[in-house]
C-alpha cells in the first residue's frame, strides 16, 4: 500500500506537467494559427494523462470529471495568455493605490 499523497505533491505535478506541455507544444514547430486550434485539446489530454497516472487511484469518475473541467478552464486561460503578444520592452502594468489615512 502506498503512502497517502499530499496536496502539495498534486500541485507540484500540475506545475511540472504544464511546463512539459509548454515545451512539447513549442518543440513541434507548428504555425501560430494551427497551434491555437490544436494545442488546447492535446494539452488537455496530456495534462489529464499526467494527473491520472499520478493520482488516478484516488479519483472516482465524478472527481475525474471535475478535474477535467478544471484542467480545461486552466488551459483555455493559458491559451488566451499565450495569444497576447508581448515584446521584450513591455513591462508589468503597475497599479498605484495611494494610502489615505483616516481623518481625525
Amino acid at each position: 500500500m502506498s503512502e497517502p499523497s499530499h496536496r502539495r505533491d498534486f500541485v507540484r505535478g500540475l506545475v511540472l506537467g504544464s511546463a512539459a506541455a509548454g515545451l512539447c507544444s513549442r518543440a513541434t514547430g507548428e504555425d501560430e494559427p494551427k497551434k491555437a486550434a490544436v494545442v488546447p485539446i492535446a494539452e488537455i489530454e496530456a495534462r489529464m494523462d499526467l494527473i491520472l497516472a499520478r493520482y488516478g487511484d484516488f479519483l472516482d469518475e465524478a472527481a475525474r470529471k471535475v478535474v477535467k473541467l478544471d484542467v480545461e478552464s486552466i488551459v483555455r486561460r493559458a491559451d488566451a495568455l499565450r495569444a497576447f503578444e508581448l515584446t521584450n520592452a513591455d513591462e508589468p502594468f503597475p497599479i498605484f493605490v495611494p494610502y489615505r489615512s483616516p481623518l481625525g
